[in-house]
């Protein structure tokens, strides 16, 4: 089997490369924009190949011969630059598209943002699936909660190792705005499981951890590493004009206006009884160990 993963370098295309890599059946091609982003994964399996998904003559070059795309490839900073956002993320996976004809299986990393989309990053994936549905192409689409994990640097990793630290936690308005945090050896799982399953052909599914209010979730880290973390409650009418100015001044902001609005959902995803996640003790001690 031979599997092409855009945006290898990435915090799950690493993951998931190496995860792929213990099967020596499978020929691994990580596609990454610059190879010194690329852990050396120490397999004869994979091959590292330096490619911008925009860059149409060597993206056609990448994807012969390929039986499966995973495509994980994505322009996450949409407060620097939508338009990148867009073009990069729309127009990349319409080239790959291009050249996915013949291929078995195309799998696209998705978000949950996608039902509701807030931003940049969310719309563009929502115009990425609607491409990929209506492409011919035999597809699965798998849309993830926020992940987490050792070697991540968002904001839910952020969070855990606060806590670890002993710093205090600001806290958008109550806290009780729901979340999923998924842990990314869940993400890697799913994805793996996704591989030629003929029951998940032509199909949407949602990979998510169990749901739990920001503030839940603070107190069970809290508890699960033994710290008695601080919270400290700020109205998000407070909050968000500051996150405002701070995500003007700063090229790599922790969190945004569009975050907090995202944090306001009230209701739980649907998840895919396909793709169980672990609990959330195990998921917290992986990420702190």
């Amino acid at each position: 089997m031979k599997i092409l993963v855009t945006g290898a370098s990435g915090f799950i295309g690493s993951n998931l490369v190496k995860k792929l890599a213990d099967n020596d059946d499978s020929q691994i091609s990580a596609l990454v924009r610059k190879r010194s982003a690329f852990p050396n994964a120490g397999k004869e399996n994979v091959s590292i190949i330096e490619c911008d998904i925009l860059d149409r003559e060597r993206l056609e070059e990448a994807t012969r011969n390929v039986d499966i795309v995973i495509h994980l490839a994505a322009v996450k900073e949409h407060y620097k630059n939508k338009d990148i956002t867009f073009s990069t993320n729309v127009q990349g996976t319409k080239n790959l598209l291009d050249f996915s004809r013949h291929i078995k299986q195309f799998i696209f990393a998705s978000s949950t943002l996608v039902s509701n989309p807030l931003d940049a990053y969310s719309e563009s994936k929502k115009q990425c699936e609607k491409l990929i549905v209506e492409s011919g192409i035999n597809f699965t689409i798998l849309r993830f909660a926020p992940v987490f994990g050792s070697g991540d640097t968002t904001n839910l990793t952020m969070i855990i190792e606060s806590i670890q630290n002993g710093k205090t936690i600001p806290i958008p308005g109550d806290g009780k705005q729901l979340i999923q945090p998924t842990h990314v050896d869940d993400v890697v799982e799913a994805i793996e499981s996704t591989i030629m399953n003929s029951q998940l052909f032509k199909r949407i599914c949602v990979v998510a951890g169990e749901p739990i209010t920001l503030k839940e979730f603070i107190e069970s880290v809290s508890k699960i590493l033994k710290k008695n973390a601080r919270g400290i409650h700020i109205p998000v009418g407070i909050l968000k004009p500051i996150v405002k100015v701070y995500q003007k001044m700063s090229d790599t902001p922790k969190i945004t206006t569009e975050q907090l609005d995202n944090l306001g959902k009230t209701s739980a995803y649907p998840v895919d009884s396909d793709f169980p996640t672990s609990h959330l003790k195990i998921s917290i001690e992986k990420t702190v160990r």
